[in-house]
Parts: C-alpha cells; structure tokens; sequence
C-alpha cells in the first residue's frame, strides 16, 4: 500500500502542478494592464497588442505621464520571449520579458537613459492581461463607473519619467 502512495504521490509531481502553457503565436494579442516600477516609484502603464498582417503591432499607454496609444511598432514573439521598443526623443526604450500564464513581465532598456549594468536594477514592468468584463444585466447609470482622470505628471514620455528617477538615488546605493 504504501508503495502505491509514493507511486501515485511521484505520478503527481512530474506532471507539475496546474494545466501546461501552451503559447501560440496569438498569445499576446489583447489588452494589457500593470505598471512600470523602478527606484521606488510607480506608474500605470498598459499595452494593446493586435494583429498587423504577419506580425504583431503594440500600443503603449502611460496616462499619468499623458501617453495615449503610443505606436511601439512590432513585437517579436518567440514564446515565452517578448519583445518590442518604445520610441522616445532621447532614444529607444528596448523592453524585453516574458509571457506565461497571462503575465508578461520584463525590464526597460536603454543606453542613453539608463547606465545600470545589473539587470536587476532595470525599471520593471508588470502586466496582466485584461479580461472582457460581463456585461450588466441591467442598464448602468452614465458617469456610475467613471474615475477621476490621473493628477497630471511634469514629465511627458516614459523617457522623461525615467531620466527624472535616475538621479533619484545616491551613487553609493546602487
């Protein structure tokens, strides 16, 4: 008997815990919400992936910076790699991550922005796909959903924002 619970126990384990995640090559189309985070500091950010012929086409949104639907280009998905770029006046900013589970997590990069040789020390985004919500079975009221819009930031584009945040640690704390 007990030989068939470490049997069955072993059986369990190797199959790993939870449905397998298989990625297509549409995995990362949809909405995407999370936030870019980096020296204490946080900002919303999300992303629209959709379908450009062959490719994948990606928009980025950072509404309290007053980024709307930002044309990243292409996103190269090679599962469970993601990656993209963001145009900025000062340079590309190169995200690169990972998709698993419908998470996509990762880090910014960019040579004029960011003189960290840690990747760990890099501005990470976080982000979870978006699910279409169900509809109300009955009608809403106008305004009933509605949130107050984000205090406006001084900075403009997400370069600004990190440019503004690498000076906001002392050299010795890196």
């Amino acid at each position: 008997m007990r030989a068939l619970l470490v049997a069955c126990a072993l059986v369990l384990l190797s199959t790993g815990c939870g449905p397998r995640d298989v990625q297509t090559p549409d995995a990362p189309l949809g909405a995407w919400q999370g936030t870019l985070s980096w020296r204490g500091e946080r900002t919303p950010l999300s992303l629209e992936v959709s379908r450009a012929g062959e490719s994948l086409a990606v928009l980025v949104s950072a509404p309290a910076l007053g980024v709307s639907r930002l044309d990243a280009g292409a996103l190269a998905f090679t599962p469970p790699r993601v990656r993209f770029t963001i145009p900025d006046s000062s340079g590309p900013i190169a995200f690169e991550g990972w998709l698993r589970r419908g998470v996509m997590v990762g880090a910014l990069a960019s040579t004029s922005l960011i003189a960290e040789r840690n990747p760990s020390r890099l501005p990470l985004v976080t982000l979870s796909r978006v699910r279409p919500r169900h509809p109300l079975p009955f009608p809403r009221e106008a305004g009933s959903d509605s949130f107050p819009p984000p205090p406006p930031a001084p900075e403009r584009s997400i370069g600004a924002w990190l440019r503004s945040r690498a000076g906001a640690l002392p050299p010795g704390a890196r």
